[in-house]
């Protein structure tokens, strides 16, 4: 009730901002002062994410921020990527990263008061297959798991497995107590190591509270997070955070100068860069993607900086790869080549060459404003060149479904492409057998810088070899055409700190807390 409660406030204030007049020129209505001494410490966050599932396995793409109050990883991975030690402590991966050696903390429980401990890791890894999911997928390299001691095992892989580090510090690293795992409410009632517990969902969002048997309890500095879902009207979030409905709330790039207007010392603008990108997800087993030169088309018809600016005021960085340039895993080189350049001239050539002039499209498209502007302009793009796209709309939970079970033929999609690891991301978009290639469509000469990729930790070397996977993919036509990268913005209280913009988006409030407690 509590949740539904603040929802109906967030909307009212939504109606009334937008009614009111001179409106920027009004302060927040409520203030962003920080609870008294006696108060609980509530952190409010607002997002047009959906909720679709507290398993880790079945979370949706970018619901991690829903699991990393309940749930720990066995490596931790820092806002700039870097790894740190998590659940385990120590890790070593052999010379031909084929074993991995994990050395545990000591004195951590699960929530339900069992023990965690190097069976529990096993048991969380042999779990992974019957589970499914991605998790079933990115641990399906691991053939063995050798308990040495209590606080020490050893994974064997079928294949260099470089990449198992990510894995480990994602979704798949998230250990669930062994009493849970199989259990048929582990959607909605999730028990992991971390320092809070769920209290409350419902379709207004989700609340959490402090759990006092968390083994680092000094580090919170919270009693209870809400995580408010379904805003996504970018107006309402951003409304939300400047009257301090919520604390937190991730809005557009081109809302910094309402927020500097309206908000100036009591409301901060975070900005950075994530390896993410918004463009258009293709299904090849649907319509006629499975043809290089319709995907090529698509690829040529896109005008990137037209939509970057129309759209974002500039604030997304016009990509033809998967990532901004400024990560690692990006070709400068790549970026300015023919293969990525915006040409629709070309595109009806590539069309008509193949005799798919007129082809219907069906593009779906989230709720969210921004992204329903964006369906917009690639539709007009795509008819320009000579396709026949129709936009068809849905609730973000309902979207996200279709996409996993690879219901759809074309989508606008934020795309996390280095989550858990850039080599995972080839592995599942790009490899014959990849979970979201729903077509099984082949591509010619990645298999080899793939397999060198996973065979070394070296960023550089393995830097290398994703340039050489991405020029191969921009000659045949890619699965997801990047459109471009977005400067992130999260608007936040000035009363809070520890507020990141994690570029493996590997959001995590439990690291917030009000300035005064610090």
């Amino acid at each position: 009730m509590r949740l539904s409660r603040t929802l109906t406030r967030l909307t009212a204030v939504a109606a009334a901002v937008v009614l009111a007049a001179g409106m920027t020129a009004c302060g927040p209505t409520d203030g962003t002062a920080a609870p008294g001494d006696d108060e609980p410490r509530v952190l409010r966050v607002g997002t047009s994410a959906a909720l679709t599932s507290l398993d880790p396995a079945r979370s949706a793409a970018f619901g991690v921020a829903f699991l990393t109050p309940v749930y720990e990883t066995l490596i931790l991975r820092d806002a700039e990527g870097l790894l740190e030690p998590g659940l385990a402590t120590e890790w070593t991966l052999n010379d031909d990263a084929t074993q991995l050696e994990l050395t545990l903390r000591e004195g951590v429980e699960f929530q339900d008061g069992e023990v965690f401990d190097a069976e529990a890791v096993k048991a969380n890894i042999e779990a992974a297959a019957d589970r499914g999911g991605q998790i079933a997928t990115q641990l399906s390299v691991v053939t063995q798991v050798d308990v040495v001691d209590d606080h020490a095992l050893t994974l064997t892989m079928s294949r260099p497995a470089a990449d198992i580090l990510g894995v480990l510090a994602s979704e798949a690293g998230m250990m669930i107590s062994p009493a849970a795992l199989g259990a048929d409410d582990i959607e909605t009632n999730p028990v992991g190591t971390g320092p809070f517990t769920v209290v409350e969902q419902n379709q207004s969002g989700i609340s959490y509270e402090a759990w006092d048997g968390y083994w680092n309890a000094e580090r919170i500095k919270l009693d209870r997070i809400e995580i408010l879902t379904g805003l996504d009207d970018d107006q309402v979030r951003l409304n939300a955070v400047l009257t301090d409905e919520v604390q937190v709330a991730q809005t557009r790039y081109s809302a910094i100068e309402e927020q500097e207007q309206r908000a100036p010392d009591t409301v901060v603008s975070l900005t950075g860069n994530r390896a993410t990108v918004v463009g258009i997800m293709l299904n090849t087993a649907e319509g006629e993607w499975a043809n290089p030169a319709m995907r090529l088309a698509a690829q040529h018809a896109i005008d990137r900086q037209g939509i970057s600016d129309a759209l974002y005021d500039g604030g997304c960085e016009p990509v033809a790869q998967p990532y901004p340039t400024s990560y690692w895993a990006s070709d400068p080189a790549l970026e300015s080549s023919d293969d990525a350049a915006y040409d629709p001239d070309l595109a009806r050539e590539l069309l008509s060459d193949a005799g798919l002039t007129g082809t219907p499209v069906t593009l779906y498209v989230g709720a969210a404003t921004l992204y329903q502007n964006m369906a917009a302009a690639v539709q007009q793009q795509l008819n320009d060149v000579g396709m026949d796209v129709t936009v068809e709309s849905f609730d973000t939970a309902t979207l996200a479904d279709l996409r996993a079970s690879g219901s759809f033929e074309a989508s606008i999609a934020l795309v996390n492409s280095a989550r858990p690891d850039p080599a995972q991301f080839v592995q599942q978009f790009y490899a014959s057998d990849g979970v979201f290639n729903y077509g099984k469509y082949a591509y010619e000469g990645i298999d080899e810088p793939l397999a060198a990729m996973n065979s070394t930790a070296d960023q550089e070397q393995r830097a290398a070899s994703m340039h050489e996977i991405m020029a191969r993919v921009l000659e045949q036509g890619p699965l997801i055409i990047p459109i471009c990268a977005p400067t992130d913005v999260v608007m936040h209280s000035a009363a809070i700190s520890g507020v990141t913009i994690p570029v493996n988006y590997d959001n995590d409030w439990t690291y917030v807390y009000y300035t005064e407690d610090e």
